[in-house]
């Protein structure tokens, strides 16, 4: 028992520490090698969200997810997001016309998830790449740019890579009250809080190098980490509604790409919106509008 865990325990360490790096060199140099890191990411990730959902009886057309995915995050890597309208449109009708025409039952489950897939796993983590693209000028898709959108970046997947080491291991040895049982009984209210101690740790030693403002590194840290654990309990759902216990076996010693990358899919949307709008520009007349909508509704 104890050589199987050992060998599972090294099979982990090589395989974080091939992915990890490849994952920093796509980080810095952004542009082709990020467009290409994300849609392997998303590809197999949606092969596996295909396969999840098929266990649950649902079948959605996994063709029409992987070519509007890679599509949309082309789209965004060449900063063309006034085209991505028409590409939801398209993939939207292909998802009713493949079922139509090729479907089977259950029809309107499947054209639901088909739409949920390129939502999932096309246009969520395409916010990595415009995080990347930050305060750039250019596409830069085969010459990239440097700029601080890389600081962004790296401080996100550090704080999202720590708040899971922190949550696991805080988790195992502290844990006691359980989180959410119904969808993922193993995890803990105090592995939540370690998770995002932390994640504040890792953004405010992001900060001290970098100059970055320390309340928007702690604000950045606290949005991550929370967004980071919805999303692994997000993917949760899906297995446990599904009835399986990982969703697949692509990374030895981890299980699949969605198990490992949930929570930088779900939390990158609002560290960009957080940067864009808040950081960069300082710009809260969004909240204002929403609030003359409400105020309108009401």
């Amino acid at each position: 028992m104890g050589i199987k865990a050992d060998g599972n325990m090294i099979k982990r360490v090589i395989s974080s520490f091939i992915i990890g790096w490849t994952c920093f060199g796509c980080l810095l140099a952004g542009g082709l090698p990020l467009f290409i890191m994300i849609g392997v990411i998303s590809t197999i990730g949606s092969l596996e969200f295909v396969k999840i959902l098929n266990h649950k009886g649902f079948y959605p057309f996994k063709s029409v997810i992987i070519f509007s995915n890679l599509l949309i995050l082309l789209l965004v890597s060449l900063k063309a997001n006034e085209l991505l309208p028409l590409v939801f449109c398209v993939a939207t009708t292909l998802a009713f016309l493949a079922v139509i025409f090729r479907g089977r039952q259950p029809y309107i489950a499947n054209v639901a998830t088909t739409a949920l897939g390129f939502l999932y796993l096309g246009w969520l983590p395409a916010h990595i790449i415009m995080i990347r693209q930050l305060e750039t000028v250019g596409i830069g898709f085969i010459k990239p740019e440097m700029s601080n959108g890389v600081v962004y970046l790296l401080m996100f997947f550090l704080s999202v890579m720590l708040t899971d080491i922190g949550a696991f291991y805080i988790g195992k040895k502290f844990g006691k009250h359980k989180l959410c049982p119904v969808i993922s009984p193993n995890k803990t209210v105090e592995g939540a809080i370690g998770g995002g101690i932390s994640a504040l740790i890792i953004c405010l030693v992001v900060a001290w190098f970098t100059g970055l403002n320390f309340i928007h590194s702690v604000l950045i840290a606290i949005l991550t980490t929370i967004f980071a654990q919805l999303g692994d309990l997000s993917e949760s759902l899906l297995k446990r509604d599904a009835g399986v216990k990982d969703s697949g076996a692509s990374i030895p010693g981890h299980g699949g790409f969605l198990d490992r990358t949930d929570g930088y899919i779900f939390a990158s949307p609002i560290i960009f919106y957080y940067v864009n709008f808040i950081i960069l520009h300082n710009d809260f007349g969004f909240m204002t509008r929403i609030l003359e909508l409400i105020h309108g509704i009401g």
